[in-house]
């Protein structure tokens, strides 16, 4: 009952109850009430506020009624024989008692079917008012003749009554066939039934024929989103007695008995189609691969959108995770991620030449960020620093006191090393309530974070992306848990480009911008310092390049240049000269530095130089000679 008080009388007169007699568990059936002031959800439905019962029911005795042709009332007292011409019963008796259990049915159905009364019975004409012509549905039709010891083929309609179900709840399929006296298939004959489908790696044309059943069924059009993703396998090659299993398979009907070097699979790359206006998703193939790159897969791309739109689906979006394959696959199609005025998300269908937006998985983005944030330790945002302590100081000061600040930080969010694919904890570390807990104890305890204002900013901000972008509901209390609407669609809007402004200002310690930067595991950005002594380097490299390829001694060359024309330009730095000075004469700690860096650099450089010189004649690696040199990108 509602709390308001006018609210509450109308409920109360509507009733006939006063108020004495309610309780806190007193509830009102939603059957008075009608459909236009209920909001119907997915689980459960909810009245409109300030929404009174209008709508009165009486009260009912509650029968069991099944429909037959004479609609006469039997009697449960009565036992009485019921005489039938055929198996075809229509269970549509009106019983008065509704709570007959399963098996009690099972057996007043058998018995009318297996048992007729002696003809010598003075209750024959008594049978003969009550027999009736009915039909039993096709399924308990099928369950009885179980019953009876046949052996037969399982019926197409049990097959499928036992397929969904299962598909839907194993447990629930189990407590039917126990509740059938174990009359349905067991579940290893299911299991059995779904291996003659062919399951072989490539597109499934099972599925592919299903959708397009699917689309005739429906009177709206059907809109799906696409999810790619790769899967890790285990490598093991199996022989079946005809041919192996465990190498790499693009559906192309390839036998790798004839393959030279057939290359075992490490993953598997899934296409799984989920439908956004219905609650379904199914796979629409997977890939056996090694390895793929960007214009491999935008190829395999393109060959499922025709697929889709052969099957008469509307596809809206693709989703998948951020890594660099990804982001080369939708560019080589259209795309273009970089954040400005060439921004493009999408591709184009190549049939009907509508967008399908490219949406990274917030779940795998989450992780990242999470991530970087644990690795750097320490984040840039506006000139003030983000710290990776700050979360851990607050995890320390829960374990000390023995008393969370209502956050469900543990060890385990700490230490993620362990646990980085779990996105529970990471969405936890960056979370809303970790947030207010570190602005809680910077109240309590003042010097115990360093900048508590900004790290907090920064997990409320990555929040609120996440939950923009992992909307469940329409109706929720916080705006970013919203689902997008034309009546939010301009806050949501401003508040989304709020986050994107703060996420381009984000940068690490060294001053690159966190958008643009790679992540290159253990590497570090080089110094400038580093960066103009390797410039000067590579120019002087490319000035003399007849020289660097008869002599030896370009190491000494380049240290005479550089002193002569930079040496006073790098490492004046106060504290490094301050250090320089304090050494011996002979010991100088700037001339061994530069020395070390161009060793270094020409290792990498003048690779390409020594492989050609010792394979003469051979054709020249194009790609060797630069792949040394995407250490240094972006610098």
């Amino acid at each position: 009952f509602p709390k308001e008080e006018d609210i509450r009388k109308q409920w109360l007169a509507f009733c006939g109850i006063n108020e004495h007699v309610l309780n806190t568990v007193t509830k009102l059936c939603a059957n008075h009430f009608r459909e236009e002031d209920m909001i119907k959800k997915v689980k459960r439905s909810y009245i409109k506020p300030n929404t009174v019962p209008s709508i009165y029911r009486k009260k009912t005795k509650r029968s069991l009624q099944f429909d037959s042709f004479n609609n006469k009332i039997y009697s449960k007292k009565k036992k009485e024989y019921i005489a039938t011409d055929g198996v075809n019963v229509d269970c549509n008796i009106l019983i008065k008692d509704s709570t007959i259990k399963t098996d009690t049915l099972l057996k007043v159905v058998n018995d009318g079917l297996s048992t007729s009364p002696p003809s010598t019975s003075p209750r024959n004409e008594d049978v003969n008012c009550l027999t009736f012509q009915t039909e039993i549905p096709d399924i308990m039709n099928e369950i009885l003749k179980r019953k009876k010891g046949s052996k037969k083929k399982y019926a197409p309609e049990l097959r499928s009554f036992a397929l969904t179900l299962n598909f839907y709840s194993s447990k629930a399929y189990n407590y039917v066939r126990k509740k059938f006296r174990n009359l349905l298939p067991e579940s290893s004959t299911i299991h059995k039934w779904y291996s003659v489908l062919n399951g072989r790696p490539g597109f499934t044309n099972e599925v592919l024929h299903a959708l397009k059943c699917k689309v005739r069924k429906m009177e709206d059009p059907i809109f799906c989103n696409l999810v790619i993703d790769e899967i890790g396998i285990r490598e093991q090659i199996e022989y079946d007695g005809n041919r192996y299993y465990g190498y790499v398979d693009l559906g192309v009907n390839s036998n790798t008995t004839n393959v030279d070097n057939p290359l075992p699979a490490r993953n598997a790359l899934v296409f799984m189609l989920v439908a956004l206006n219905n609650h379904w998703k199914v796979p629409l193939g997977y890939f056996l691969i090694n390895s793929l790159d960007g214009k491999e897969r935008a190829s395999l791309l393109e060959k499922s959108l025709e697929l889709i739109h052969e099957a008469g689906v509307i596809l809206h979006s693709l989703t998948f995770d951020g890594n660099r394959v990804n982001i080369t696959m939708c560019t080589n199609l259209g795309a273009n991620f970089h954040v400005g005025e060439t921004f493009k998300p999408y591709i184009l269908n190549p049939i009907t030449k509508e967008k399908i937006f490219c949406f990274l998985d917030p779940c795998h983005a989450i992780k990242l960020v999470r991530n970087t944030l644990g690795d750097k330790l320490i984040l840039r945002y506006n000139e003030k620093q983000i710290y990776w302590a700050n979360i851990v100081s607050l995890q320390n000061l829960q374990e000390t006191e023995g008393l969370k600040a209502a956050t469900k930080l543990t060890k385990k969010h700490i230490m993620y090393k362990n646990n980085k694919m779990n996105v529970k904890l990471a969405a936890q570390t960056l979370s809303e309530s970790v947030s207010t807990a570190i602005k809680f104890v910077n109240q309590l305890y003042p010097k115990q974070c360093n900048l508590p204002e900004e790290t907090a900013l920064f997990c409320l901000m990555f929040n609120d992306a996440f939950d923009l972008l992992n909307v469940r509901t329409k109706f929720n209390k916080k705006k970013c848990k919203m689902a997008l609407t034309n009546d939010n669609f301009n806050e949501l809007k401003s508040y989304s480009v709020n986050i994107i402004e703060y996420i381009k200002q984000l940068e690490t310690s060294t001053e690159s911008i966190l958008v643009k930067s790679k992540n290159r595991g253990n590497l570090v950005f080089p110094s400038q310092d580093v960066i103009k002594i390797t410039q000067f380097c590579e120019k002087v490299i490319r000035a003399n390049y007849n020289i660097v390829r008869t002599r030896n001694n370009i190491k000494a060359i380049l240290t005479i240049q550089i002193y002569q024309e930079i040496c006073d330009s790098v490492f004046n730095d106060s504290k490094i000269t301050e250090h320089i000075m304090q050494q011996d004469l002979f010991d100088n700690h700037k001339s061994e530095l530069i020395k070390s860096i161009i060793e270094i650099y020409l290792n990498l450089r003048l690779f390409h130089e020594a492989k050609c010189t010792t394979n003469v004649g051979r054709k020249e690696y194009v790609r060797h000679k630069y792949k040394k040199l995407i250490h240094f990108k972006h610098q």
